[in-house]
């Protein structure tokens, strides 16, 4: 993310303490406000509570944050009412489903500022390494705790974890599970798996009276504990967990509730007036970017949805669409997976679903590609793979796009079965609310008709719902989104995407994307293969720095060098223009100096270029270096690269134009007021 200005920062701040002086107007603490028990769900057999314990135990697992959750709430409820301290534990896993380091990291730090916010309230924050069933009795052992609280997750491993949990505690030990995360709790909502949106709408709806309200807040806690705060080592918390690296952190999202403060405030300000109308159409910034904090709880939807009801008299279509989404379509994917524990097979979908991909499941296929090619964007649709490229690279893919992305999936891979668990498998491994109810709902909706009904059938897809490319290019600018991520770095060479067994399939001068290429050294039999993108000068890939040569020969390096040159000249010369339109005017004595020193800029950066895309022309295609090159073509980014050289030569001719125009009326000038001051004397 970058770094705020001061006016927005403060801005943040206000918003920040609106929220708090909203918890605070309603109750000064939960002992004061009348808490709703039917968020809670008693999972013993009794909830009393021996008095000799040392404290009360919230196990933390789906909602990392403190304040805006119930089950946060309701064990500081607890802990004041038995007069005892309050703790906060969170177990981390070395593996949990397909998590890679890019959710650890974004978990950690939000964890730290959970950890932070505690420790001002006086309440431990205890960060455990290890399976919370084994975990948390001993820490309940341990330190004689008399209560356990826990929060909601309705996928089958959490819900393993809370009844290892309960079994595992000692005798006596009362424990209960708050739903933190819905806004109606799941079990209220609705006492059974909802066939679609249609059936559990009004049943939401007509609870939300008495569930969508304000929180109270989560105040300084009175009992403390008598040993000193736990010592969590976030340095080697990294180091203990089992996941794939490969898959980098993000930069656009700030983890923790500040960060979604943070995106709930931009999404208030800038994006909700366009939510109505334009959330469908991935080419506009119309979206909330909620998600991950969703997923992780570091921000609670009940508390978004109330700042957005603030906008409903400017903007109702917009606030009612966003509740539509984020209540009624959220708690829905939760219902499914609650209730139906195949929700990430076909065993899962509905019978006539089944039936049809069944009948369907032997149907030719025009494409077929296997897990590597769709992971690495090597596919024959630009609109897929740029939607594959947005999901690795920003960790997010537009909601809109998702439909579109995993039902290709299922058009292309060899059976459903592989369709749904490439589809899981990229959304997990990738995106950043991946291993989530919503995601895997998402999915199935796309692949099995889930929470959908049956269309005209057709080839593969039987009855399940088509989409295609041109009905996106109906919907939007296709071309514009392809733009930014199918062509995430400028490709001068491309090969013709009809050419699946391509080694090439696009490169640029600072990097390249292989489908698969042979180790040049092992030009014989070779072992190794390069695939995906990389930077040319990747540091990280294994091998990449022993094909340097093969990948920059001399002619590439000049390319790179003179074409740098163009853009730097190019971007110090917009510099002066901006300097010449806003600060000069002719009378200026500097005036056509300036315009001479543009001018002889933009004419070395315009030569410089026009070298650049020569030498590219001549030899960047040749044959004996890039594989494939009868079927590489000049990519539009080199067009642009020619058009841009020509460019700065033209406007190296105005200028030198303009600046001997501006010097002849100088001496012109000049020569009158001497032949007037003649003329005066005589």
């Amino acid at each position: 993310m970058t770094e705020e200005s001061p006016s927005k920062r403060r801005k943040t701040v206000d918003f920040i303490v609106k929220i708090e002086d909203s918890r605070k107007h309603i109750a000064d603490s939960v002992m004061t406000f009348r808490f709703n028990k039917k968020r809670v769900k008693l999972l013993s057999p009794s909830n009393d509570i021996n008095k000799n314990c040392k404290g009360i135990l919230y196990w933390m697992v789906r909602d990392a944050r403190v304040q805006d959750n119930w089950a946060f709430l309701y064990a500081q409820r607890t802990a004041i009412k038995n007069k005892m301290p309050l703790h906060v534990c969170f177990c981390i896993l070395p593996k949990f489903l397909n998590m890679t380091i890019r959710h650890y990291k974004f978990l950690l730090n939000g964890l730290m500022e959970v950890e932070k916010e505690c420790k001002d309230l006086n309440i431990n924050f205890h960060l455990l390494h290890g399976e919370p069933s084994t975990l948390v009795p001993n820490f309940v052992k341990n330190h004689n705790m008399g209560a356990v609280v826990t929060d909601f997750f309705p996928l089958r491993l959490p819900m393993a974890w809370v009844e290892g949990v309960k079994n595992k505690l000692p005798d006596g030990v009362p424990m209960c599970q708050v739903d933190a995360h819905n806004i109606v709790p799941c079990w209220i909502a609705s006492d059974k798996l909802e066939y679609a949106a249609r059936t559990i709408r009004s049943k939401i709806n007509s609870k939300l009276d008495e569930f969508l309200t304000e929180f109270p807040p989560v105040i300084k806690h009175d009992y403390s504990y008598t040993k000193p705060f736990a010592n969590n080592k976030w340095k080697n918390a990294l180091e203990k967990v089992k996941a794939d690296a490969s898959v980098k952190e993000i930069t656009w999202a700030k983890a923790g509730y500040v960060g979604g403060i943070l995106e709930l405030e931009s999404f208030l300000n800038n994006r909700l007036k366009l939510y109505d109308s334009k959330r469908n159409d991935p080419s506009s910034d119309a979206v909330s970017n909620l998600s991950p904090w969703f997923h992780f709880g570091m921000i609670s939807v009940q508390r978004c949805i109330l700042e957005a009801m603030e906008y409903k008299e400017s903007y109702e279509k917009s606030v009612e669409s966003f509740m539509e989404e984020a209540i009624i379509r959220r708690e829905l994917s939760d219902n499914f997976c609650f209730y139906n524990k195949n929700y990430d097979t076909i065993e899962g979908a509905y019978a006539w679903a089944i039936d049809t991909l069944n009948k369907h499941r032997h149907d030719k296929r025009q494409y077929v590609y296997d897990l590597h090619e769709l992971e690495n964007s090597l596919t024959h649709d630009d609109l897929w793979n740029a939607c594959q490229n947005q999901l690795v690279q920003q960790g997010k893919m537009h909601g809109y796009l998702r439909m579109y992305w995993a039902k290709k999936i299922l058009e292309w891979a060899e059976t459903p079965e592989n369709a749904l668990e490439w589809a899981i498998y990229f959304n997990d491994k990738y995106s950043l609310d991946g291993s989530d109810p919503n995601g895997y709902v998402g999915c199935m909706w796309s692949i099995c008709g889930i929470h959908d009904q049956g269309f005209t059938e057709r080839e593969v897809f039987g009855k399940i719902r088509y989409m295609n490319y041109k009905g996106c290019q109906r919907k939007f600018d296709v071309q514009k989104f392809v733009s930014q991520w199918a062509f995430g770095t400028p490709a001068w060479l491309v090969s013709d995407y009809r050419i699946t067994s391509a080694q090439l399939d696009k490169l640029g001068l600072w990097s390249h994307c292989f489908r698969s290429l042979p180790n040049p050294q092992e030009a014989d039999a070779p072992t190794r293969f390069f695939v995906g993108c990389r930077w040319v000068y990747d540091p990280f890939t294994k091998g990449y720095n022993e094909i340097l040569g093969f990948l920059l020969p001399a002619f590439m390096i000049a390319t790179q060098f003179f074409f740098t040159l163009c853009f730097l000249l190019g971007l110090i010369s917009f510099g002066c223009v901006l300097l010449f339109a806003l600060c000069s005017t002719p009378e200026q004595k500097q005036y056509v100096e300036l315009i001479r020193l543009i001018g002889y800029m933009t004419l070395v950066s315009g030569i410089s270029g026009g070298i650049a895309v020569i030498i590219f022309a001549c030899r960047g295609n040749a044959d004996g270096w890039m594989p494939g090159h009868a079927n590489n073509y000049l990519g539009w980014s080199f067009a642009l690269g020619v058009i841009g050289s020509v460019l700065m030569l033209t406007a190296s001719g105005l200028f030198h134009v303009e600046a001997n125009i501006q010097q002849k009326k100088r001496e012109y000038l000049k020569e009158s007021q001497t032949r007037f001051q003649l003329e005066s004397r005589t």
